[in-house]
């Protein structure tokens, strides 16, 4: 199961996903990821934790692979996604909500 909603994603441990992250500029016209973008999603049990899980895509598509969640505990965690323009520019295009720790859901899997 992969689940997108509102910033926040739930995942079963160990499945294949694909997120297209949808880039807007602030006068409301789409981004499109130029030669040398790239984006970044991370994944920690808190802010300021280790790294359990960064993902990297020169695409507007994040792919998660089984072996990204699969020795995850299921249970809350935290993510943002960061693209680096060309330029070296640094932008949190998807980060934290003000009053929450978590938006990052590992389910358990069954079929293990």
């Amino acid at each position: 199961m992969f689940e997108v909603d509102n910033d926040q994603i739930k995942i079963t441990r160990g499945d294949s996903a694909a997120l297209k992250v949808g880039l807007t500029m602030k006068s409301g016209v789409a981004y499109q990821m130029q030669e040398g973008d790239a984006l970044k999603l991370t994944v920690r049990r808190a802010p300021d934790a280790n790294k359990l899980v960064e993902l990297a895509s020169d695409t507007d598509t994040i792919t998660f692979v089984p072996t990204d969640t699969k020795d995850l505990n299921a249970g809350e965690y935290c993510f943002d996604i960061q693209l680096t323009t060309a330029g070296g520019d640094v932008f949190t295009v998807v980060g934290m909500k003000t009053g929450t720790l978590t938006n990052f859901t590992v389910l358990p899997d069954v079929s293990d």
